[in-house]
Order: C-alpha cells, then structure tokens, then sequence
C-alpha cells in the first residue's frame, strides 16, 4: 500500500528535488508540529539551546492515531497561512511501523509538498523513512538531527566569524600596504623644477619653429632665385629658336629653284602657266632668273 502510494505521488512530481527550498541560514523563529508531551518537542528545545538559541512556535498535533495525520496537516498548513516561521520541523520520535503510520498518510504528504516554508521531517529514527520525507526539502534522521539542521553551533559561528575577520584583517593590511606602496612611488615635483622643463619645452619648441621657418624662407629664395633666371633662360631660347631659323631660312634659299635660274637655266610654262617638258607644246611665258619673258602671239 505505502509502495503504491509512493509512485502515485512521485508521477505527481511532488517529490522531484527541483522542487525542493534550501534551508535559512540564520532562522530567527521555528515551527514545530508535534505532540507537546513528546520526547521529541524536549529534544529539539534542547538541542536548539545547546546550539543556537531561537525563538519556537508550537503546533500541538497528535502524531499517533486516527487523528494524527488530520492534525499535523493542519499544522503545516496553520504555519503557511500565518506567514510566521523561516522554517517548519515536523517531528516524531521512533516507533513501529503502525505508529508512524499518519506521516505516511496522503494529507500530509501533501501538505509538505504544498508548503511555500521550507520544512524538514524529522519522524523515527535513521532506518524509519515516511513518505513525508520525501515530500520535505530536508529530510533529518531524527527530531534532534533536525535541529541540528535548522540552526548553526555558536562555536561554529564564532570561528566562522573569526575566520571572516582574519581574513578582513588580512585583506585591510594588504590594501593599506598597497596604498602605501602607491603614496611612495609617487615623484612629487618642485615649483622650480616644474619651471625649468616648460622652460626647455619652450626652448625644443621654439628650435623645432626656427628649422621649419628657416626651411619655408629656403625654399621662397630658390623660388625667387627661379624667377630671377626666367628671363635669362627665355632670352636664351629666343636665340636658339632664332638661329633655327635663321638656319632653316638658309636651307629654303639656297634649296629654292631660283638659285638654279640665276645658274643660267629656264623655266618654260603654257597658258595655264603649267611647266612645259616637251618640244611640241605652246609656251606661253618663259622665267629667267631675273625676270619672266611672256611670248606674244
């Protein structure tokens, strides 16, 4: 029966583990549903005292009988709709089988699985599991083993803050020996000595505008020297092209057939003042190399 009931609830996913809250880690008020005249109730006030002080709430519940599911239902449910815990111990001491019967039962189960607190389930003894401790976000081996869940050993708390504070400590000397490093290393420079390298960063920047000037008043000068040289080169240019063509001129002369008219030789034309080559034509003027003869008929 509880088998089945097990996997009728788990293919309802109230068991999966993504469901499951974590615990606080400073609980500042616990809940408890259990039998106030149990073993258990003594235990858990015990073991908090020894640990860690809180404050506890009580929820009366029967955890044996025809009832008991009924009221420790109720009892989880009390605490989520008062809003008034950080964390919910459901406890039972150990017993048989039959006796832990009621945090088996499907409403309790249900009633975990539903709580919006995180609830550990401590019932039994380390071999005894109910089905509620599947249903809880912790399960705690026995009602003294869930409150030594729920809330940290002061001496542990006291070595966890000395450990904090070391390393604070450690981490505070550290910082100040870096900044003291930092405050060293820095070159805190004189009044005269701020003065002196303006000073020479004036005197770099005026050499540095003394060669530009200098080169941009070289290159106007060879530009000028350029343009004064104009003239000259043109003037020279003019007599070359002159005696080219004087030269030329000399060439077309002394190539001209008139030179050849001066040697005694003629040219005979026709009417149309064409050039006769042969005996049998009409000339109409004949060209000598002074003058030109023209034929009257």
């Amino acid at each position: 029966m509880l088998e089945m009931r097990k996997q009728k609830l788990a293919l309802e996913g109230l068991f999966d583990d993504a469901r499951k809250k974590p615990l606080p880690r400073f609980p500042q008020t616990i809940g408890v549903v259990t039998s106030p005249t149990g073993a258990a109730f003594q235990d858990i006030q015990n073991r908090l005292r020894e640990r860690f002080p809180v404050h506890v709430l009580l929820y009366p519940a029967t955890v044996q009988g025809t009832t008991a599911a009924a009221e420790v239902a109720a009892g989880i449910e009390y605490f989520n709709a008062k809003n008034n815990v950080d964390v919910i111990i459901v406890a039972r001491g150990g017993g048989s089988l039959e006796d832990l019967l009621p945090f088996s039962e499907e409403v309790v189960v249900r009633a975990a699985a539903a709580s919006h607190i995180p609830l550990i389930s401590g019932v039994g003894h380390e071999p005894d599991w109910m089905l509620i401790d599947f249903a809880a976000d912790v399960r705690a081996p026995t009602p003294t083993g869930a409150a030594e869940m729920v809330v940290p050993t002061k001496i542990s708390l006291i070595q966890e803050i000395d450990n904090l504070s070391h390393r604070l400590n450690t981490a505070f000397a550290t910082q100040i020996v870096n900044h003291k490093r930092s405050i060293n290393n820095i070159n805190i420079k004189s009044p005269k000595q701020i003065l002196m390298e303006q000073m020479q960063r004036l005197d770099d920047i005026g050499r540095t505008m003394g060669i530009i000037i200098s080169a941009k008043i070289q290159s106007v000068h060879q530009k000028i020297e350029l343009m004064a040289r104009v003239p000259g080169v043109l003037e020279n240019r003019f007599k070359t092209l002159n005696q080219s063509l004087n030269h030329i001129g000399q060439m077309l002369n002394s190539l001209s057939y008139k030179k050849v008219l001066q040697r005694g030789f003629a040219i005979v034309r026709d009417k149309d003042n064409n050039i006769i080559s042969t005996h049998n034509a009409v000339p109409a003027s004949i060209e000598f190399g002074d003058g030109v003869f023209y034929i009257k008929k």
